[in-house]
């Protein structure tokens, strides 16, 4: 099933809108040390999930963004791991 791509321009904001179901995966090939961290705390409180590519925790060394809803997780790091 094909989506959407699109770049709203803040990371932070992006993450929340994957925490309240707007978007369902945010997918980055570089990271934000200032505005991932917050973005984390709250899409992890909404269920979500926030690895890099690797499907390893995201922290402040990571070089790639993975943010999905936490449902669709595992199949979109099979997809970006290609």
């Amino acid at each position: 099933k094909e989506g959407t791509a699109r770049r709203i321009g803040s990371v932070a904001l992006e993450l929340c809108y994957v925490a309240c179901g707007r978007i369902e995966a945010h997918v980055y090939n570089g990271s934000d040390i200032f505005s991932t961290p917050a973005g984390k705390v709250i899409l992890e409180e909404a269920g979500g999930k926030l690895t890099d590519f690797e499907n390893k925790s995201w922290n402040l060394e990571s070089k790639s963004v993975v943010a999905t809803n936490g449902r669709i997780h595992a199949e979109l790091i099979k997809i970006v791991r290609k």
